[in-house]
């Protein structure tokens, strides 16, 4: 009896001195910090977009949707050039909108419409355009992440139009549909597709969901490829296509997974949407990866709303919530960190920025220049 009493009180001991080094190590983890690294000053007060950027030479390409001008500048918020591509003229990509604008190979820019690809010199004149064969899935225009450039190759989560009546009716499609394609930037021949991944939600709860276009990063011959309704980051061979490893996230107990809507549910997948935490962003800065997870609206509000419309009440509710984010660090998978910041950050390739600076309170100091701050972790 004795003996056991001593091993009982032994092992407890054990137990606590171990949770104790447990507990002492998980408190060694570094979590870095956010540092402000660099600001962009451009002396005009409109409504700009950041949508491209690349590094030699350091330049960055924005869009302003007050006065529909594309323009290239460089680091030191010098505007290098500038051009209406919207009006009509020898150069307009023909429509209202675009998709997306990135730098593409050979010291030019490439502008994807719903319709055709319309190439641009670096004083956007337009050297050729190209009908595309295939359908873009994405609800956003002006920086849709569904088409990105990468030197030689174009990433494109689409579908050809001569399947459009059965990816709008196929109930399964998403688990056996390549929507993620590699092309070859010149051709826009696909080099390499895949579908999306089994473990995705949303081959697993299949539906329709508001935001289906996945984040995707190209780092050291990988893809990151990361959806914004399902906490997994896949991995991919580049141009290759082949998945080879998944990181789950696990955002937490508070984490909100959205519910797919159903045909013929014509606004259902907003609502949803409003009520689920979605991931918009990650980049990696300084070998650690970021996150940035968009807040959900409380359920009880999202049900207490109008159905059948888009009410105001619907409008201020999003206000409220969907421009909150919450962040998760990373190293090699690993999740070192999870909370929030007073600041609102977005992330263009491997770029970390935001219109806001630590400690300063949007609204608070009166400008007469738009700026941009770089951060990174350290």
């Amino acid at each position: 009896m004795r003996k056991s009493i001593l091993f009982s009180i032994s092992l407890f001991l054990a137990l606590a001195c171990n949770e104790k080094e447990v507990a002492l190590s998980q408190s060694k983890v570094y979590v870095p910090e956010l540092v402000l690294k660099d600001s962009l000053v451009i002396d005009r007060l409109t409504e700009l977009s950041l949508l491209d950027v690349k590094s030699d030479p350091k330049e960055f390409l924005f869009y302003d949707w007050i006065t529909n001008e594309i323009m290239r500048v460089n680091s030191g918020g010098e505007v290098l050039a500038i051009a209406d591509l919207v009006s009509d003229g020898k150069n307009s990509f023909r429509r209202s909108y675009f998709i997306n604008a990135n730098y593409g190979a050979n010291d030019e820019v490439v502008i994807q419409t719903d319709l055709a690809i319309f190439r641009y010199d670096l004083d956007f004149n337009l050297k050729e355009n190209q009908n595309t064969d295939y359908q873009l899935v994405t609800r956003r225009v002006g920086g849709s992440r569904s088409f990105q450039t990468f030197g030689d190759f174009i990433f494109t989560f689409s579908y050809k139009p001569i399947d459009s009546e059965s990816y709008q009716t196929v109930d399964d499609l998403l688990s056996s549909y390549p929507l993620l394609n590699i092309r070859d930037a010149k051709s826009l021949e696909i080099i390499n597709q895949s579908i999306i991944p089994a473990s995705s939600q949303m081959v697993k709860s299949p539906g329709i969901y508001y935001q289906l276009d996945p984040i995707v990063h190209l780092k050291n011959e990988l893809l990151y490829l990361l959806f914004p309704n399902s906490p997994e980051i896949y991995i991919y061979k580049f141009p290759e296509l082949e998945l080879i490893n998944q990181w789950d996230l696990n955002p937490g107990e508070t984490y909100q997974q959205i519910k797919p809507a159903k045909k013929g549910e014509d606004l259902s997948g907003f609502f949803n949407s409003l009520a689920a935490n979605e991931y918009q962003y990650f980049v990696f800065s300084n070998d650690y990866l970021l996150t940035m997870l968009e807040d959900a609206a409380p359920k009880a509000d999202v049900d207490a709303l109008p159905k059948g419309m888009i009410s105001d009440e619907f409008i201020a509710l999003t206000q409220k919530y969907k421009n909150k984010y919450s962040y998760q660090v990373f190293m090699e998978g690993e999740k070192l960190w999870q909370g929030r910041w007073d600041i609102r950050l977005e992330s263009i390739r491997d770029l970390l920025f935001s219109t806001e600076k630590v400690g300063i309170i949007p609204g608070e100091v009166e400008r007469d220049v738009q700026t941009f701050y770089f951060y990174e972790l350290k």
